[in-house]
């Protein structure tokens, strides 16, 4: 017999999953990283704000000190050629799940335009500038010149925009501590601490496995949102899997669940945990949830559209106010000096108890900035 989950145990499992029901403990925001599959992070703010959600009591200044001090995090690139926060121990995991999702480790680089010469000259030269060292893009650059031939710059635009996505992916590059304004890179064998070689083929489905067990029950649709592949690779990933994952039906709709997690009957529904979250932009759950259809009800995207960013890029281009799993109005921050102007714009008018969670959740971002609040509720 085929399981069948309800829409209300589904989000259930995806809050409780994603730490947005109870937050972890303090201290765990590298294991909170990992539990959602990364952290998106072209927006450092927006991901310290995601980390911030999921984890109690945490700090700016901590959350710094575990990725700058700790190196318990590391940003890099991952999933659809973006800037991710990834727990140090899960980096070589995912790059080698790109490597394969790009063509396998014998081809990935030409989808970067590159030959297997070059791919092995520009990568082995960017690990022998790195040993040892964190370099400026604009230093990185520079010892490029000197030491790769003519093709190089012919081939990438100096700034190196899509070549650090290849030289992540190859595990030759990260992104370090900044200094100031500029932003620096380091090898990132050298900067995690548990690093590792990972056969890609099984790294891809360890990361479609951990994927669906962070937000599943998960169609194939999801999937090929998430990775950024046609939907009929992401249905091949997911059958691929065989009977670590158990087909299920989410109210008429095939999707996927591991297998050990697939009853729904073993899923508690905590719906006696908190109801309302203020998740920033690119958070993880909405851009790893779905259906979006379900997340997004037509009375958000009104809302959302209003908005720049949401105009282009929907509910994960704009800060959110998630409600029992779906979206329920946004909201957006101004932080000058030590006072944190916060905004809220509900969909719909707020009860009294969530209305008192919204000032609540408003608090919480105050004090991991260490800011005074000023909130201000815009309900129609």
């Amino acid at each position: 017999m085929t399981p069948t989950w309800t829409w209300q145990q589904t989000t259930s499992r995806r809050l409780r999953r994603n730490h947005l029901l109870r937050p972890a403990p303090a201290g765990t925001a590298a294991d909170v990283a990992a539990a959602v599959c990364g952290v998106q992070c072209q927006v450092p703010a927006a991901a310290e704000l995601c980390l911030s959600a999921r984890t109690d009591r945490l700090t700016r200044a901590e959350l710094r000190e575990t990725q700058l001090e700790h190196h318990a995090t590391v940003r890099t690139y991952a999933m659809r050629g973006t800037a991710y926060l990834l727990a140090s121990s899960d980096a070589p995991t995912y790059l080698a799940a790109m490597r394969q999702l790009h063509g396998g480790p014998d081809a990935w680089f030409t989808a970067f335009r590159l030959d297997a010469k070059q791919a092995d000259e520009a990568f082995g030269t960017v690990a022998d500038i790195l040993d040892g060292r964190v370099l400026s893009r604009q230093d990185l650059v520079e010892a490029l010149r000197h030491r790769v031939g003519d093709w190089f710059f012919e081939r990438f635009d100096p700034s190196l925009a899509d070549f650090s996505v290849a030289a992540a992916y190859a595990g030759v590059l990260a992104y370090g501590p900044p200094q100031g304004a500029r932003t620096t890179f380091v090898r990132p064998d050298q900067w995690c601490p548990q690093w590792h070689d990972v056969e890609e083929g099984e790294a891809l489905r360890e990361l479609v496995h951990r994927y669906a067990a962070g937000y599943g029950p998960v169609t194939h649709h999801d999937l090929a949102r998430w990775l950024a592949v046609r939907a009929g690779t992401a249905d091949e990933l997911l059958r691929s899997l065989g009977n670590r994952l158990t087909r299920i039906d989410l109210e008429g709709r095939t999707a996927w669940l591991p297998t050990a997690m697939a009853d729904p009957a073993a899923e508690a529904d905590d719906r006696d945990g908190r109801a309302l979250s203020l998740l920033p932009q690119y958070d993880s759950y909405i851009l790893g949830a779905g259906p979006l259809d379900r997340i997004v009800p037509e009375e958000a995207k009104t809302v959302i559209r209003q908005r720049n960013h949401g105009r282009y890029e929907g509910a994960a281009g704009v800060s959110v106010i998630l409600v029992d799993g779906t979206v329920a109005g946004v909201w957006e921050r101004q932080l000058r000096g030590k006072t944190l102007k916060l905004t809220a714009v509900p969909a719909h008018r707020l009860t009294r108890p969530l209305r008192t969670a919204l000032e609540t959740e408003a608090a919480r971002i105050a004090d991991f900035y260490d800011a005074r609040l000023t909130l201000t509720i815009e309900e129609s």
